[in-house]
């Protein structure tokens, strides 16, 4: 009896501790449940930039700043994928180098914007075919001649070069136009995947809500969906998306007026470039009394403007502050010429710059300050000069127009 009593007074002292129990133990749910959610962040036609506000952009960020903003430590996600689409439209490779610099950049917007996020992330490209779009297509009612389309998807699917011919020869190109101005844009995305308490766990769903999953549906929809998954390796999990570290120059407005010019720039951390340039126009005719010589070059320090984080580096809106100088000797018609010994120029310039593929891309700029240049004039006679008088240039306004060929080389 009095073994029983004591028995008892020990079991009761036990359940007094905290934290223990004999029954079976259960882990504690935070607010998020036990789920997965699904958004996705778009991009520009060729571009790898995240934007926040291009198409439905800012509500997914506002949809993320509500998840991970300010987010208590025991709300902390297993993990993160990024998945980006591989579209069959243009070069396969550049495609899949475009989808890899999305995630990548993604993955950056994320740690940038959330410090506080301390979780795995997995990158990952899904490629697309024109079987995938049938199903945007034929749930589109608004598609022309939409049952025509779908039949030369259905018979030529496995040619993608055959298919995109004939859906452009199709109706003058109007069902073509249709889908690259409406679908297309929809599917330059990165989808980001994340879970709760189910580490590993990545199921795409259709909505942005929690969603309790079963043990069974778990697992057959990570075997549906594995099926069309390319993930990424280690190696490539793990690596900081390319930076550019050079970016080399020719401005085709120069070309035009036969200038020969180059342009270097290098950045300096994301916000910052400073760009150097060059032009030697060197021609000369004596004979027809025909000179064309000008040495001149400048440098250039430059703001990017906007949140940096998912950007590119040299790609985008930039202010700038310029310097330039050189000397001259200008000589058109038969008889008159001036020749300058110097010009200085300076001023404030704005320009954007737009990304075309991996290592491409254009730049758009002017300038406007002050030009100073002291110049004699002179008339040609046979092979001699005869200096006529010596003048002072001020000029105010536009001093520079740049329409430049842009070559981006990288880094890892």
């Amino acid at each position: 009896m009095k073994d029983g009593i004591c028995l008892s007074l020990i079991l009761g002292l036990l359940c007094l501790i905290p934290g223990k129990s004999f029954a079976l133990e259960v882990a504690p749910v935070s607010a998020y449940g036990d789920s997965v959610k699904s958004t996705s962040l778009y991009f520009q036609f060729n571009q790898d930039e995240v934007l926040s506000d291009y198409l439905d952009n800012a509500k997914t960020i506002l949809l993320l700043d509500s998840l991970f903003l300010n987010a208590p430590a025991f709300v902390q996600p297993d993990s993160v994928m990024i998945t980006s689409l591989v579209l069959p439209e243009g070069s396969p490779k550049f495609n899949i180098w475009l989808a890899e610099h999305r995630a990548g950049n993604v993955k950056e917007f994320l740690s940038n914007r959330y410090p506080s996020l301390k979780t795995k992330f997995v990158l990952c490209r899904k490629e697309m075919d024109w079987t995938d779009f049938r199903d945007l297509i034929a749930n589109d009612a608004s598609v022309p001649n939409r049952d025509d389309v779908l039949r030369l998807i259905d018979f030529h699917h496995d040619e993608p070069g055959k298919c995109k011919r004939l859906l452009q020869y199709l109706n003058g190109n109007e069902p073509y136009q249709y889908i690259t101005k409406h679908i297309l844009p929809r599917l330059h995305q990165s989808e980001i995947l994340i879970s709760w308490n189910y580490p590993d766990l990545f199921v795409p769903l259709a909505e942005m809500k929690p969603v309790l999953l079963s043990a069974v549906s778990v697992q057959n929809e990570i075997i549906s969906f594995s099926k069309t998954l390319h993930p990424s390796t280690p190696s490539e999990t793990s690596a900081v998306s390319p930076k550019t570290v050079l970016a080399l120059k020719n401005n085709l407005l120069y070309d035009l007026v036969l200038a020969p010019n180059l342009e270097m720039e290098i950045p300096a951390g994301d916000h910052w470039s400073l760009n150097a340039e060059f032009k030697c126009p060197w021609w000369l005719n004596d004979k027809h009394n025909f000179c064309y010589q000008l040495l001149s070059g400048g440098a250039e320090g430059r703001l990017w403007l906007g949140k940096r984080q998912g950007h590119n580096r040299l790609i985008g809106h930039f202010l700038g502050l310029y310097a330039e100088g050189g000397k001259y000797d200008f000589q058109f018609d038969s008889t008159e010429g001036v020749q300058g010994n110097y010009y200085a120029a300076g001023g404030l310039s704005y320009g954007y710059t737009k990304r075309l593929a991996r290592h491409l891309s254009f730049e758009f700029s002017f300038g406007v300050g002050c030009l100073y240049s002291k110049y004699r004039t002179y008339t040609s006679s046979g092979n001699k000069l005869i200096w006529k008088d010596t003048r002072d240039c001020i000029y105010v306004g536009p001093t520079k127009v740049k329409i430049s060929i842009v070559w981006l080389i990288g880094t890892k």
